[in-house]
């Protein structure tokens, strides 16, 4: 199952609502690995030592960070950037169809938007 790691800006109502009606989805933040403040690419570098898909609102800088990543050659296990005025239930259940109907192959040097 794919593995996921959101941002420091991610809201975390995002976090609690997928562990609380999907707790089979493996979800860590940055926040709780005590990494606040962390650049986004020391969070991008992390999120592909532990090959977990990234979950980001950073539309400005991380994405264009993995793209550039991704373009220039080096592993990205994939990002996911979450429109911020999207319904949270509808962007929990995303989150959890990517888990479950889709394989961490799937995702690496992918950059995807929610809603789906």
């Amino acid at each position: 199952m794919i593995r996921f790691l959101a941002d420091e800006d991610l809201d975390g109502r995002i976090i609690r609502g997928v562990r609380r009606h999907f707790p089979e989805i493996e979800l860590t933040s940055i926040n709780e690995l005590g990494l606040h403040g962390t650049s986004d690419p020391e969070v991008l570098r992390i999120a592909s030592e532990q090959d977990r898909v990234l979950l980001t609102h950073d539309k400005n800088t991380m994405v264009p960070l993995a793209l550039d990543s991704i373009r220039v050659g080096f592993y990205c296990p994939g990002v996911v950037h979450i429109n911020r005025f999207s319904q949270m239930g509808r962007i929990i259940d995303d989150i959890a169809l990517i888990a479950g109907a889709s394989h961490e192959d799937e995702w690496r040097n992918q950059v995807k938007f929610l809603p789906l």
